[in-house]
């Protein structure tokens, strides 16, 4: 397990493409495929393999799939094969006039992430560090990079780009690890938050800003005349399969998102926790699941002071992290994860409230928050 996933990590890094797009995803829907997508797969790649990504794929979003014995030389489509050597990603969208190379070098064909990395970038999703204010969230150490790749870090313009009006996302399956494409042991980019570190490259699978980017860009017409009638809350979105749902981020729940959502066996009080300006502290101590909604009055943030002791994790992702504090505007974006130990840290809210969800995995896991008002900020 542990080659597979260098082995994928290294083959992420030799992949990029030198085509100017919307953010991480095309808004030109000239470049977007008509449903269903047909697609092939080479003699020489796993099939089984893709088909599980594509499977995925198809549960977890809108976008639908044909399988093709051939695919029309002059028209769109997804022609999947093995490559053998080093290669820039240039077939980025769809192609009016040819199929969409989607080459797996390697062992690619093996591994679903690296897969369904490619997929993505197929389908018109961009790595995250190319967006045009991403010098906000990470910086990029130029120093470090392997020469001749520079240009792989250079973001994109701001007039030829949008956000989508999503917030960066350090646990999209499009971040890449702080050593991307650096020299040996030299970190590329680092994050402007500490504990993103661990969250970069590290997700094996789509956020939930992922699929939500694929559904808006892909299916957002299927939803229109609806928008009031989903009042849709937290980033959440409708369901392009069912008008009448909203799709929720990690942590809420209900018809339109508007309350937490708590994880079994929680033994956590239901509801806000009302903040104000006089410092509380919360202590969860060993094998306990917990979701807890910090609520401050309006206009002013939230002071979080976080000691987290818990085992290190291989990988800081969703499903393993003892604790993710969601306190940043767009509630779609992954929270910030904690694995390991952490101690005294300090956060502030982007809004007037907080979201932490911790799972206690270990009778020796412990959380401790300390947490008020700061009435000197306005937001």
């Amino acid at each position: 397990m542990m080659l597979k996933h260098t082995n994928s990590a290294h083959y992420e890094e030799e992949i990029y493409n030198r085509i100017i797009v919307k953010r991480q995803a095309y808004d030109n829907r000239t470049r977007v495929f008509t449903l269903p997508i047909p697609y092939r797969c080479s003699s020489t790649v796993n099939e089984s393999m893709v088909m599980k990504v594509i499977m995925y794929l198809q549960k977890n979003t809108c976008i639908k799939f044909t399988k093709q014995d051939k695919l029309e030389y002059q028209k769109p489509g997804l022609s999947i094969k093995k490559y053998s050597c080093k290669s820039e990603y240039e077939n980025f969208g769809m192609f009016k006039k040819r199929p969409t190379s989607v080459r797996l070098p390697g062992d690619c064909s093996n591994d679903f992430t690296c897969i369904l990395r490619r997929l993505l970038m197929a389908l018109g999703v961009k790595f995250t560090h190319v967006r045009h204010d991403r010098d906000k969230y990470v910086s990029v150490k130029k120093e470090h990079i392997k020469k001749g790749y520079k240009r792989y870090f250079n973001p994109l313009d701001e007039e030829n780009s949008t956000t989508f009006g999503m917030q960066y996302d350090y646990g999209s399956l499009m971040q890449q690890s702080v050593r991307f494409l650096g020299n040996p042991k030299v970190d590329t980019l680092i994050p402007k938050l500490y504990p993103y570190k661990t969250m970069m490259g590290a997700q094996k699978r789509l956020s939930f800003n992922d699929r939500k980017i694929l559904n808006l860009l892909y299916c957002d017409y299927r939803c229109k005349g609806h928008e009031n009638e989903g009042r849709c809350q937290y980033d959440s979105y409708l369901d392009p399969n069912d008008c009448h749902t909203c799709i929720c981020p990690r942590g809420y729940d209900g018809r339109f998102c508007h309350v937490e959502k708590h994880l079994e066996n929680s033994l956590c009080k239901v509801g806000p926790i009302s903040v104000g300006e006089e410092e509380k502290i919360i202590e969860l101590k060993g094998i306990t699941n917990c979701t807890l909604r910090l609520l401050g009055k309006e206009g002013n943030p939230i002071e979080l002071f976080l000691t987290v002791d818990a085992q290190p994790k291989l990988r800081c992702v969703e499903n393993n992290s003892p604790l993710e504090v969601k306190y940043r505007k767009d509630r779609g974006t992954t929270g910030m994860l904690f694995c390991g130990i952490h101690r005294y840290f300090e956060l502030t809210t982007e809004t007037n409230e907080a979201l932490l969800i911790y799972r206690g995995l270990h009778k020796d896991d412990r959380l401790h928050v300390r947490y008020k008002i700061n009435s000197k900020i306005q937001l």
